[in-house]
């Protein structure tokens, strides 16, 4: 879980640090626009679902006093 979270959003600050030093062609933008949102896209889907099937109804349980 670790590595699917923390991973990817380190890979791509680096990726942004790294290209602001650098002088980049503007036709590189639209790919890069297309790496971050996919990044974005795939960080979400992760959450819900790690949410909606692990960390949800553990915690639901957990509030309404029951054990899984």
């Amino acid at each position: 879980m670790a590595f699917f979270f923390y991973i990817p959003k380190l890979l791509l600050a680096e990726v942004f640090i790294r290209t602001r030093e650098m002088h980049v062609r503007p036709a590189t933008r639209p790919i890069a626009v297309l790496l971050v949102s996919a990044t974005t896209i795939f960080v979400a889907v992760g959450t819900y679902y790690f949410t909606a099937y692990h960390w949800g109804p553990m915690i639901l349980a957990r509030i309404i006093g029951r054990s899984i």
